[in-house]
């Protein structure tokens, strides 16, 4: 059953990526708990809160470092 979960969240995930690219993408392993590891949610959301930190410092200095026009089209939601 573990197992079948896992393999239907993967191919959905990958639907909606691939349907909707986000902007910044925080990746965790699926390796690093399992659908009942409910006893690991603290230290998980821990995780994520601390690389969600780093990835959009990065994305803000890659950002700082486009063009005027990106960052104008960025505000008024124009994509190229």
């Amino acid at each position: 059953m573990d197992k079948t979960v896992d393999i239907l969240a993967d191919q959905v995930s990958k639907y909606v990526l691939d349907k909707y690219k986000p902007e910044i993408l925080i990746k965790i392993s699926r390796k690093t708990c399992s659908t009942f590891d409910f006893y690991k949610a603290t230290k998980l959301i821990e995780l994520g809160k601390l690389l969600t930190e780093k990835e959009i410092a990065i994305y803000k200095k890659d950002f700082d470092e486009k063009s005027w026009l990106f960052k104008l089209s960025y505000k008024y939601g124009i994509k190229f």
